[in-house]
């Protein structure tokens, strides 16, 4: 408990996925990243209802979007464990 001598409780290192030696952080910002550049190809193929060539980048978003889901659900950690009282 916080209130109980002011310190607060150290939690365990949680193994997330396939990236669990420590490289989560990397692995966090490169997905943050990568799914930013995604949404902006997603937002830039909205201009398919005006530009023909734009068409191109609707499948491009799709597949990259898959792509990205998959590497999210990756990074979810294997289980979680129950508090200690």
């Amino acid at each position: 408990m916080v209130g109980q001598g002011g310190a607060r409780p150290v939690l365990p290192p949680v193994d997330v996925g396939p990236c669990g030696n420590g490289s989560v952080e990397k692995s966090f910002i490169l997905e943050t990243v990568f799914g930013l550049v995604v949404a902006a190809i997603a937002e830039l193929s909205s201009l398919a209802l005006l530009l023909r060539p734009a068409m191109v980048l609707l499948p491009l978003a799709r597949f990259a979007a898959l792509v990205f889901i998959v590497c999210a659900g990756g990074m979810l950690p294997k289980g979680i464990r129950p508090r200690s009282p």
